[in-house]
């Protein structure tokens, strides 16, 4: 198979495709906006007025710090939407909501009608001599999701339960982001509550109805073609190996 060098960067989502979507760049900083909406709710039964206050204003002062840290970032944009629907929905009260219910209410529906089997973010299929998989990995702190796509040849499954030979015979990728050049890999905007969860599921599985097929393709041509791996947007998007399952492929067809 060839690959022209214009379909190279067809994983690369250019900054203006993503106005309006809940994403962000940057995790951790959901993650630290969580933890000021946990102290702003621990204020509230501070045993004193003045204590609540003097708590109130060292709150304010860390998180203008923070937003002014956020900013010399190249991601400024994103991360300031992102940390609005964060605030927006805020930290639950009771019972927590799993982002993994909304998956399955938005996600799973458009992921079996492109051919897809499995749940809870876990999905594949096989075709075009390959298994394709789409795996939604919740960030380790909650409020963000990101989407990976792993690639494996048929041809180099194997019926052992060896993880390390199962990791080397497959390429994984992720869509990226390309702001003044600096690309980066994106993640969806879940929050803490059932709505900004469903919001965020909602977009990512309308994203990954549009933009799948075209990516799988882009990766499998990638992988079965003899030609030499370049490092510029095949790198962007490779994590890895793409060499290696290129190698091996060629030593199972000699």
């Amino acid at each position: 198979m060839q690959k022209s060098r214009d379909a190279e960067v067809d994983m690369i989502i250019k900054f203006d495709q993503l106005d309006g979507l809940p994403v962000t760049s940057n995790p951790i900083a959901i993650a630290m906006i969580a933890g000021f909406l946990r102290m702003e709710a621990d204020i509230a039964s501070a045993p004193s007025a003045e204590i609540a206050q003097n708590a109130k204003e060292a709150l304010n002062a860390l998180k203008k710090s923070f937003m002014e840290t956020t900013a010399l970032d190249g991601d400024a944009y994103l991360t300031f939407k992102a940390i609005t629907i964060v605030e927006e929905g805020g930290l639950p009260a009771g019972k927590k909501p799993k982002i993994k219910d909304s998956w399955k209410t938005f996600v799973e529906p458009k992921m079996r009608s492109l051919g897809f089997s499995g749940k809870e973010g876990l999905y594949e299929r096989s075709r075009d001599g390959a298994k394709q998989i789409v795996e939604l990995q919740r960030y380790k702190d909650g409020g963000s999701f990101v989407i990976n796509l792993t690639l494996q040849p048929l041809a180099l499954v194997t019926s052992d339960a060896d993880l390390v030979s199962v990791a080397n015979s497959s390429i994984q990728a992720r869509w990226l982001y390309d702001q003044k050049f600096n690309r980066t890999d994106f993640w969806w905007v879940s929050g803490y509550n059932a709505e900004t969860m469903d919001r965020a599921a909602t977009a990512a599985a309308e994203f990954l109805e549009r933009n799948v097929e075209t990516a799988f393709s882009e990766l499998t041509c990638l992988v079965f073609s003899r030609e030499k791996a370049e490092s510029d947007a095949k790198a962007a998007i490779i994590f890895s190996n793409l060499d290696q399952v290129r190698q091996k492929l060629a030593d199972y067809t000699e």
